[in-house]
């Protein structure tokens, strides 16, 4: 099901369409969902109700046209269940923090679908590398995100020379992208850094 049939279902309110529509982004992103839920301290009946809460407030934002499109639906779907987890966390965490002080943790101000965008995009990216072999994830996150040169990457990692650091560096990027087709997941979704 394409981005754009989701959405104009969703908007057509039938609710036969709109169960379809349910029906597919839960085969297609629950897993994902649970993955994230249970791995930062949650159960299967958390990661359940996050769904259900994500897709109620995707549903409400696309028909009150609050989302934008600048994100694929599937990226969008994962960030509000990640902020609805997180908030869930904070809740439990701050169980006796006063709610003005709860506001300043958890914000939905009027830039939240921005913040949702970049943080899903890092989400996605750490998704992936994650499932790289430990030396490809170490080559790109060093290169990428802490700005390491070639020339440094080659020192680093015991390497011949830059060129030998180049071909290590395009393996894992190769290994990268073929996760990210594998995955279906669109380039834009992803935030390489710089």
């Amino acid at each position: 099901m394409l981005d754009k049939q989701i959405l104009e279902d969703i908007v057509s309110g039938r609710r036969d369409l709109v169960n379809d529509v349910f029906r597919y982004l839960y085969k297609s992103n629950y897993q994902t969902i649970l993955k994230f839920v249970t791995g930062n301290r949650g159960s299967e009946n958390d990661a359940s109700d996050t769904f259900q809460n994500g897709l109620l407030i995707l549903y409400d934002q696309v028909r009150n046209a609050k989302f934008k499109g600048n994100s694929s639906v599937k990226t969008y779907l994962f960030a509000i269940c990640r902020n609805l987890w997180l908030k869930e966390l904070s809740k439990k965490r701050y169980q006796n923090t006063s709610l003005e002080e709860l506001t300043v943790l958890v914000s939905d101000g009027p830039d939240m679908e921005d913040e949702i965008n970049i943080s899903a995009k890092k989400l996605t990216l750490s998704y992936l590398l994650e499932q790289l072999d430990e030396g490809c994830r170490n080559v790109l996150t060093d290169f990428y995100f802490r700005g390491l040169s070639i020339k440094e990457i080659a020192v680093k990692y015991s390497l011949t020379n830059e060129d030998s650091a180049k071909n290590k560096k395009y393996r894992c990027m190769k290994k990268l992208m073929d996760l990210v087709k594998n995955n279906n997941i669109d380039m834009n979704d992803i935030d390489m850094g710089h």
